[in-house]
């Protein structure tokens, strides 16, 4: 073997390691992205919970009267919310604003 074939092959395996270094980076990468997703949503849900508790919590103590929700849309529904003061209304689903303001 002559210097050109040896220095060829050394540059061969050098890229070859630094592909591996990289391809082991990107998999730590997406890794770490699934386990902050997971939490995220997570905290998410124990988010929507608590609003959502924190909504009929004030709903049983709210003296209004019984009305028809399912008619109404979501903008309508989200002013209701805004107007008995449930803290993060804005951020509800339609659903969650009705389970919140029956």
């Amino acid at each position: 073997m002559d210097l050109e074939n040896v220095v060829a092959i050394i540059s061969s395996v050098v890229m070859l390691i630094v592909s591996l270094i990289l391809l082991a980076l990107v998999i730590d990468t997406y890794r770490l992205n699934r386990k902050r997703e997971k939490e995220r949503s997570a905290m998410e849900r124990e988010f929507h919970n608590l609003i959502c508790e924190l909504a009929t919590e004030s709903n049983e103590e709210d003296d209004t009267p019984n009305t028809d929700y399912e008619h109404m849309n979501v903008s309508e529904l989200k002013a209701i919310a805004k107007q008995r003061k449930i803290k993060g209304y804005y951020r509800l689903k339609r659903k969650d604003l009705l389970r919140v303001l029956k």
